[in-house]
């Protein structure tokens, strides 16, 4: 069991000192809550002017652009993906990445990019799951490994870490993203704690001393969260461990490794203003359409 460096929950408490202020100032008096504020004007000069405005426009066109970028990205990704992973599957082996190339009729290259896949994993574990190994045994099972082929996976390839921490004032005091980005809100329990986190971090010395926090509510600021890696050169070797394609890719999503498109060029060997012509079309086809 490994327990994370708190420098970086002191940062976030020492950071929050001003804003806490108000929240220790909670347990001793009723703060009523301001109405709405209003909204004032800044009054631009015209150069000022000239500069928000093309601001407001290229954030106008961007959002537009990159709408299109993100939609085709969902498009191309998977098909990509099956490349690797069928490549992946014939080798036995993990692939080097890929170089896309888009050509013209004529056969030179257009345009051309490579296809990235990355050593970093998303690999998704409920913290309330107590037996972490026969959770993703059920889930290998699932993508229909043997029992056999699934210890071995993950005696082989996986290890699991129980790391200890400590809860955010915003985590106390607020609540938290859950599974699903769904909003968990903080209990009272765990709002109490924030306060009298709070006013310990910005006493400074004097009476009345801050209330010490019991031992129920040390435990109620320790955050305890299941940290499930996989070994370096996973990806060399998780083909070994199934018996058809299909398993392979149903366990590169449970696995599921970082895969994106870099070092991309446009029109080459074709001129500036050649380019900026075909960019414009674009760019106006995209604004015009979406697509």
């Amino acid at each position: 069991m490994s327990v994370k460096n708190t420098s970086k929950t002191r940062k976030n408490i020492i950071s929050g000192v001003d804003v806490l202020k108000d929240i220790a100032k909670a347990n001793k008096q009723a703060v009523t809550k301001p109405s709405k504020p209003v909204k004032w004007e800044v009054v631009l000069d015209d150069s000022q002017i000239l500069i928000a405005e093309r601001f407001v426009e290229a954030k106008s066109v961007s959002q537009k652009i990159e709408a299109s970028l993100e939609a085709s990205k969902n498009d191309l990704y998977p098909i990509l993906q099956n490349f690797l992973i069928e490549k992946m599957w014939n080798t036995k082996s993990r692939p080097t990445n890929p170089l896309i190339l888009i050509k013209r009729r004529d056969g030179s290259v257009d345009h051309q990019f490579q296809f990235i896949l990355s050593d970093k994993f998303s690999i998704s574990c409920p913290d309330n799951i107590e037996d972490r190994f026969q959770y993703f045994m059920g889930l290998l099972d699932q993508c229909g490994l043997s029992e056999d082929d699934s210890e071995r996976l993950l005696e082989n390839e996986v290890y699991f870490e129980s790391v200890v921490g400590f809860k955010s004032l915003d985590v106390l005091t607020k609540g938290k993203l859950g599974e699903g980005r769904a909003w968990i809100e903080s209990t009272q329990e765990e709002k109490i704690v924030g306060q009298k986190l709070a006013t310990l971090v910005t006493w400074r010395g004097g009476y009345p001393l801050p209330e010490p926090l019991t031992e129920k509510e040390n435990i109620l600021l320790i955050d305890m969260s299941n940290k499930v890696q996989v070994k370096a050169g996973f990806l060399e070797r998780v083909a070994q461990y199934c018996k058809t394609k299909e398993q392979l890719v149903l366990v590169l999503t449970i696995f599921k490794p970082t895969m994106y498109a870099s070092h991309v060029q446009f029109g080459l060997e074709q001129n500036d203003n050649k380019k900026n012509e075909r960019q414009n079309k674009i760019a106006q086809r995209i604004i015009n359409s979406g697509y």
